[in-house]
C-alpha cells in the first residue's frame, strides 16, 4: 500500500510540474496565414473605380505633386490617379471634352484661356473600371464600377488665404547662425478672360539676408498649394530691383506637414565661383 501510494503520489507531483510549465498561446491575427482565425480576404478589396485629383507644380527635375485636391487655379495642370492600379482598362471623361483616357494616370493642363467656361460651374470627371472579380472574397463584384466627382476652378483673387503670404525667419543652410526674416507677398501681374488675376508677381523680400529681393511670376501656385516650383520666369520690375539678382532659372519652394517653409535658389556669383545653390529653412512668424 506504501508503494502505491508513492506511486501515485509521483504521478500527481509530475502532472503537476507539467502544467505549470508555459504552453503556447494559440495566435489571434487575421492576418497571420498561421493563425486559425486567419481571413485571406483581409487585404482584399472589390473592384473599385475610386480616383484622386492633384496639381502638378512643374515638369522639370523639381515636379511637385500636392496632396489630393478638388479645387484648382485657372490654368493649372490636373494629375488624374485611379486608385486601382491592375485594372483590365479604364475610361475617362473629363467635362464637356469628347476624349476618352484610357491611362491609369494621366494629366491635363486647363488653360488660361479656357478660364470662362471653367468658372463657377463643377468639373464632372467620370471613371470606369474594369477588372478581374475576387469572387471567393466578393461574391457580388462584376469586375465594374464607375464613379463621378467634380472639381472646381477658381481664380486667385477668390482664395482669401495664401500658404506662402506672409514673414518666415529662419536661416540660410551655409549660414545656419544668422536668423532673419523672409517677406513673402504677392501683386497680380496677369488677368484672365475673364477679368481676374490669373497669375502674380510672388516677391521675396530679404531672401538671402542681404536686402535683395527677388520678382518671379507664377501661375496657379503658391497662392493656395504648399509648393510652388518657378522655371525661366523671372520678373525684375520698377517696384523690386535686385541689386544681386538670384537666376530665375530655378527657384523651388515647400511648406512641409509641420508648416516649415524651405526655399531653394540659384545665385550668379561671377565667372569665378559660379553658380551657388543656397536654401533657407524657416517658420511663419
Amino acid at each position: 500500500m506504501k508503494n502505491i501510494f508513492i506511486l501515485l503520489l509521483s504521478i500527481f507531483v509530475i502532472v503537476i510540474a507539467g502544467c505549470n510549465k508555459d504552453e503556447p498561446v494559440a495566435c489571434d491575427d487575421e492576418t497571420n496565414s498561421e493563425c486559425p482565425n486567419y481571413d485571406p480576404c483581409h487585404d482584399q478589396e472589390a473592384t473599385s473605380a475610386d480616383f484622386k485629383t492633384a496639381v502638378v507644380l512643374a515638369d522639370t527635375k523639381y515636379e511637385f505633386v500636392t496632396a489630393e485636391e478638388d479645387t484648382f487655379y485657372f490654368g493649372s495642370k490636373v494629375l488624374f490617379t485611379a486608385k486601382e492600379e491592375n485594372a483590365l482598362s479604364y475610361q475617362w471623361t473629363i467635362g464637356d471634352d469628347d476624349r476618352v483616357f484610357t491611362e491609369q494616370e494621366f494629366s491635363l493642363r486647363f488653360e488660361l484661356s479656357d478660364s470662362l467656361s471653367l468658372s463657377n460651374r463643377p468639373i464632372p470627371i467620370q471613371l470606369i473600371v474594369t477588372r478581374t472579380p475576387n469572387t471567393d472574397c466578393f461574391p457580388s463584384d462584376d469586375g465594374i464600377d464607375t464613379i463621378i466627382k467634380n472639381i472646381y476652378f477658381v481664380s486667385f483673387h477668390e482664395v482669401e488665404h495664401r500658404n506662402f503670404i506672409g514673414t518666415w525667419i529662419g536661416s540660410r543652410e551655409d549660414k545656419p547662425d544668422e536668423m532673419y526674416e523672409i517677406e513673402i507677398y504677392d501683386e497680380p501681374r496677369l488677368f484672365s478672360p475673364a477679368g481676374v488675376p490669373a497669375g502674380y508677381a510672388l516677391i521675396f523680400k530679404n531672401i538671402d539676408n542681404e536686402g535683395n529681393r527677388s520678382c518671379l511670376f507664377i501661375t496657379g501656385s503658391a497662392a493656395r498649394y504648399n509648393a510652388f516650383y518657378v522655371p525661366d520666369m523671372g520678373l525684375p520690375d520698377e517696384d523690386c530691383q535686385y541689386s544681386a539678382p538670384l537666376t530665375p532659372d530655378d527657384l523651388f519652394g515647400v511648406i512641409d506637414k509641420r508648416g516649415n517653409l524651405r526655399i531653394e535658389w540659384d545665385r550668379w556669383e561671377g565667372r569665378d565661383i559660379g553658380t551657388i545653390k543656397y536654401a533657407f529653412n524657416g517658420r511663419r512668424m
